[in-house]
């Protein structure tokens, strides 16, 4: 079992951080600057979405809890809604918030929560996201916490990361690759997961299925 307030608080602060610091689109606060005065940047959507992202997150806090998420998200603050609906028509910050995080940092379908690493680092070129799986690496949830643990050391190391947890039974799946193999068998040892399997995805040919290798690993129990 996971707590789902650590883990989508810790998910949605390192967002925000992110997202105020300009780390996520990989700019120094001179060349935001630099940037917001080009004449062209009325042009750019991408980037004027940005700034109002940017501008509604540093007038938020960081959150404990889900709930407090949604309610950033619904912009339930009335003092906040009240001022970027004057500003703004067509609900123009709902729209941009639904799509940076209700359709990235709280993916879900009926079976799976979604996690990408990708949308919390954002366009750092220094952090490179997963966009192939090398390795599928299943691990069973019998420690408490575990999904938000994973994340925060994750974070830490700047590792990215691609997985999902089970609704029905909390398995955790990871995708893996080449780059960062090594590493994630560190950190789940050193976190003493037990790991139900590793599996190497292989693809002979572009015209083939994905084959797997699997029980390479099979109920391997953290020493």
């Amino acid at each position: 079992m996971f707590d789902k307030d650590i883990l989508y608080s810790t998910i949605f602060n390192l967002f925000r951080e992110n997202v105020i610091n300009l780390s996520y689109i990989n700019m120094n606060n001179d060349e935001y600057l630099d940037r917001l005065l080009e004449e062209t940047n009325n042009k750019d959507e991408e980037f004027t979405s940005f700034c109002l992202l940017r501008k509604y997150l540093t007038e938020t806090k960081p959150v404990d809890t889900y709930e407090e998420i949604i309610d950033i998200l619904n912009i339930n603050a009335l003092e906040l809604r009240n001022k970027y609906s004057n500003i703004f028509t067509n609900e123009y910050l709902s729209k941009i918030l639904n799509k940076t995080v209700k359709d990235k940092l709280l993916k879900e379908d009926n079976k799976y929560l979604y996690f990408d690493s990708k949308n919390i680092y954002g366009k750092n070129e220094n952090i490179k996201s997963i966009e192939k799986a090398d390795y599928i690496i299943t691990i069973d949830p019998d420690k408490y916490n575990l999904a938000p643990a994973l994340v925060s050391i994750l974070n830490n190391y700047n590792i990215p990361y691609k997985f999902k947890i089970s609704k029905e039974s909390n398995i955790i799946v990871l995708e893996v690759d080449n780059n960062n193999i090594d590493m994630y068998r560190t950190i789940l040892e050193e976190l003493r997961i037990r790991t139900i399997m590793i599996e190497q995805v292989i693809q002979e040919n572009k015209n083939k299925p994905f084959q797997f290798i699997k029980n390479r690993f099979k109920n391997k129990k953290s020493t």
